[in-house]
């Protein structure tokens, strides 16, 4: 099981309580192919060389833990396929409380002008 600590300043984790990415999708990213991924007990990332195994990862970090600034700071358009659209970065995360889950609200985006 991938258990993932929130950076979350306000979230505290029961001793009980695991936070579980069960799911995952990315499009437009230059570095790989749109996907869409539910997550079960276990990932792991095989592949060769330069094919996006670290950039998948950025890009799930990112989406975990990274602050406004550091979206543009980490995110250029260089980072988009297609410069005409927006990157998108879905995550679905199951594990906590329903006090806990106040803290992320649901259908909301961050989004950058293409």
């Amino acid at each position: 099981m991938m258990a993932i600590r929130s950076r979350h300043p306000d979230l505290a984790l029961k001793e009980s309580a695991r936070l579980k990415l069960s799911r995952l999708k990315v499009a437009n990213h230059r570095r790989l192919e749109d996907l869409e991924i539910k997550i079960r007990a276990h990932l792991v990332l095989v592949g060769a060389n330069d094919v996006g195994k670290s950039s998948l990862l950025r890009v799930i970090d990112l989406a975990l833990g990274a602050s406004v600034a550091q979206l543009y700071a980490s995110l250029s358009v260089d980072d988009l396929r297609d410069t005409t659209e927006s990157m998108v970065v879905e995550i679905e995360l199951t594990g906590f409380s329903a006090d806990d889950r106040a803290l992320f609200p649901t259908g909301k985006r961050r989004t950058s002008p293409p």
